[in-house]
């Protein structure tokens, strides 16, 4: 084994592959030159209802966005002593994307905002108390630019939005879905994204490779469901929660994977996806909902199959498959047509001159951390090709 994994390296060195099993980076952060600072003069200010209020606009640059998007970062956080006061997030157009209060700020110095759908943040302060004791800083702007990278195609891409599928399977493939959302994380000055899908009740899953640093991982960490294109063809989301913590993880050289608690609870509309242990065989019908480049949801399910070669079966915690993805699907499940997670997106290709490179996706049975099977040292790498 240790001379034909060699004789494989050899084999792809010389063919040029390029390997990659990375998250998608899709999202800068840049400073505001005169941090936002909050309390402001006090003249003026009442503590009855609405005490403050500022638009934060993100610095777009024409022609590199790629939707209306941004985070807005709380820094240098203080709290009062009483617990009369929230500061509500919303977009232009006033909905509430999230309220931050004592809850969700205690113990906090700093806090990156939810995603707000617009290219200005509304930040708004209420309550007597936040005039006797809050107190903070608007320092730092997270915004998209449009930069996605050639990934793990197979041939030419066959990803559509999901919910534009109509075949034989799409109730199915609607149900499956609804396990899936797209995760976000930022890390120096840059936020990107993954795949992940719900497994239990404030569970979900995703590739141990997104994970950055799990000593903060989840302080800048949010995940979206149910984000997809309506009938007209415009982004919208469901609901988006918080990462609370890590609750196990395999490495990316073994199973690479790993379960993260979420607040508040997903809502039930949204599946707890079912795994089975048994892989599938060779030639098998897959699918793949996944978050490539951090968009709206799309699928993978035409010439969708398990198929191995000599690259994949280097990886004996892994197989091969020729379902289309992106960077950004990583730790998207892998359904078979029964709507069982048969396998975990893990790693493809980003050479644009090779399109028939096979993708890689863990074992089913190595899938569930829960079972206290977390993979198998190997000498092989994680990746594909």
């Amino acid at each position: 084994m240790r001379v034909r994994v060699a004789f494989i390296a050899a084999v792809l060195g010389v063919l040029g592959y390029e390997v990659a099993a990375q998250p998608y980076v899709g999202s800068i952060v840049e400073d505001i030159s005169t941090p936002l600072a909050f309390p402001p003069d006090q003249d003026g200010l009442t503590c009855t209802g609405l005490v403050w209020n500022f638009r934060v606009d993100a610095p777009v640059l024409p022609g590199n966005i790629k939707q209306p998007e941004m985070r807005v970062h709380l820094n240098n956080l203080v709290l009062p002593d009483n617990d009369a006061f929230h500061i509500e997030i919303a977009d232009t157009s006033g909905n509430v994307v999230e309220t931050l209060d004592r809850a969700v700020l205690a113990g906090r110095s700093d806090i990156w905002t939810l995603s707000i759908s617009s290219i200005a943040a509304e930040v708004s302060v209420f309550g007597c108390d936040a005039l006797t004791g809050l107190a903070f800083e608007i320092d730092q702007i997270a915004f998209p630019f449009e930069d996605l990278e050639l990934e793990s195609l197979y041939g030419t891409s066959d990803l559509i939005e999901t919910n534009s599928y109509t075949g034989a399977d799409s109730d199915l493939v609607t149900e499956s879905a609804s396990s899936v959302a797209r995760l976000s994380v930022i890390k120096d000055r840059t936020e990107t994204y993954c795949t992940a899908f719900r497994i239990g009740p404030d569970l979900v899953q995703t590739s141990s490779h997104c994970i950055s640093d799990e000593t903060d991982f989840c302080e800048t960490t949010q995940i979206w469901f149910d984000y997809h294109k309506n009938e007209f063809g415009l982004p919208i989301t469901g609901q988006k929660v918080r990462c609370l913590e890590i609750v196990d993880s395999a490495a990316p050289t073994q199973a690479d994977t790993t379960i993260l608690r979420v607040h508040p609870e997903p809502h039930a509309a949204y599946k707890i996806a079912s795994f089975t242990p048994d892989s599938p065989q060779e030639g098998d019908p897959l699918f793949v909902p996944q978050h490539p480049g951090g968009l709206p949801q799309k699928l993978s399910i035409a010439d969708c199959v398990r198929q191995e070669d000599m690259r994949t079966q280097a990886h004996p915690n892994a197989y091969g498959h020729t379902c289309d993805t992106l960077r950004g699907s990583s730790g998207a499940p892998v359904f078979n047509l029964a709507g069982e997670v048969v396998g975990q997106h893990r790693a493809g290709h980003t050479n644009p001159e090779v399109t028939n490179c096979l993708n890689l996706a863990t074992l089913p049975h190595l899938l569930d951390l829960s079972t206290g099977v977390t993979g198998q040292t190997t000498t092989a790498s994680a990746e594909a090709c």
